[in-house]
C-alpha cells in the first residue's frame, strides 16, 4: 500500500481511481482522479496575484496542515511527502476557484523516514528545494517540506516563485541572495561536509523589500519562521497553524470574498491530535 492510499481520507488530498483502460506493456495500478478547475481567480498579471488577504490565509494555512508530516511520527519514522506534493497546491488544476480548497497529489517520491537510513537529495521541485537537500543532504527531516510551505505561502504573496533558480547552484545564489550567506553553523546544520567551504559573504535582503508591498507584520513574520537555514530552527506544522498570521481563518463569522463558507480547515482526526496540549485544540 502506498502513502498516498495511507493518508487517502484526506480532503485536500486528490483522490485515486483505477485507470478505465490500462495500457499494454505499463505498469499502472492508480491513475490521480482528474480535477477540472479553472481557477481564473489565481491568474497572475505582471507578477501580481489577484486574490486578497482571506484566500491567501486559506491556502496557506492547508498547505502548512496537509499532509500533516509533523504529527504523524512515532519512536522509529515518520511520514512524510516531498516532491510534487507542495508545488502541485499552487497549479490551476488543485484549487477549487469556488471553495478554494487545496487539493494536493503526485505522492511518487513520498517516503517514510528511517533514522539511520540515509535518503536521496534530488527530490522536490527546483524552486521549492529546501536549501539542505541542494548542500546534497542525505539525512533529513520533515522540514524540507516546512520550507517548500514557506515558498507556497511566499509565491502567494509574490505572484511569482521566490527563489527561482535555473540550475541547482543558481538555486543557493537565489536562496542567498534573500536570506544572506549562511553562517558555518548553518551550513554543518544543512550537510556538515561543506563547513569549510568559502561562500562570498552577502547580506540579508530586508523582507520588505523583497515583497515590495505593505504586507501584515505576521505575514512577514510567519515567512521568516518558514526560511531559516538550519531545518531544526523552522517552525513546525504545528506552529505555523496555532500562527496569528493565520486568527482570522478562526473567526467563524470569515467568509471566503464571494460571500461562501471557508473549506475545511479544522477537521483534525484523532491520530493527528494526539499529543498535542488541550489548550492549543481546543
Amino acid at each position: 500500500m502506498s502513502i498516498q492510499d495511507e493518508i487517502a481520507e484526506s480532503e485536500n488530498l486528490r483522490q485515486l481511481t483505477d485507470p478505465p483502460h490500462p495500457p499494454a506493456k505499463v505498469s499502472v495500478s492508480k491513475w490521480d482522479k482528474y480535477l477540472d478547475y479553472q481557477s481564473s481567480q489565481l491568474e497572475k498579471t505582471r507578477g501580481h496575484l489577484m486574490i486578497v488577504a482571506t484566500v491567501i490565509a486559506s491556502m496557506a494555512f492547508q498547505a502548512a496542515v496537509n499532509p500533516p508530516s509533523e504529527l504523524w511520527k512515532n519512536d522509529s519514522q515518520e511520514k512524510v511527502c516531498t516532491a510534487g506534493m507542495i508545488r502541485d497546491t499552487i497549479t490551476n488544476k488543485g484549487v477549487n476557484p469556488h471553495t478554494h480548497q487545496l487539493k494536493l497529489c503526485d505522492f511518487g517520491s513520498a517516503k517514510v523516514l528511517v533514522k539511520g537510513e540515509p535518503n536521496v537529495s534530488y527530490i522536490c521541485s527546483r524552486y521549492y528545494r529546501a536549501p539542505e537537500l541542494i548542500f546534497g543532504a542525505t539525512e533529513y527531516t520533515t522540514a524540507i517540506d516546512i520550507w517548500s510551505t514557506g515558498c507556497v505561502m511566499a509565491e502567494l504573496l509574490l505572484g511569482q516563485p521566490l527563489f527561482p533558480g535555473e540550475s541547482g547552484v543558481d538555486q543557493l545564489v537565489e536562496i542567498i541572495k534573500v536570506l544572506g550567506t549562511p553562517t558555518r553553523e548553518e551550513i554543518k546544520c544543512m550537510n556538515p561536509n561543506y563547513t569549510e567551504f568559502k561562500f562570498p559573504q552577502i547580506k540579508p535582503h530586508p523582507w520588505h523589500k523583497v515583497f515590495q508591498q505593505r504586507l501584515p507584520p505576521a505575514a512577514v513574520d510567519l515567512v521568516c519562521r518558514f526560511f531559516q537555514s538550519s531545518p531544526n530552527l523552522r517552525c513546525t506544522a504545528l506552529e505555523a497553524c496555532i500562527h496569528p498570521f493565520f486568527d482570522e481563518l478562526r473567526d467563524p463569522d470569515t467568509r471566503l470574498p464571494n460571500g461562501r463558507p471557508l473549506p475545511p480547515l479544522f477537521n483534525f482526526k484523532a491520530q493527528e491530535l494526539s499529543g498535542i496540549p488541550p489548550d492549543i485544540v481546543n
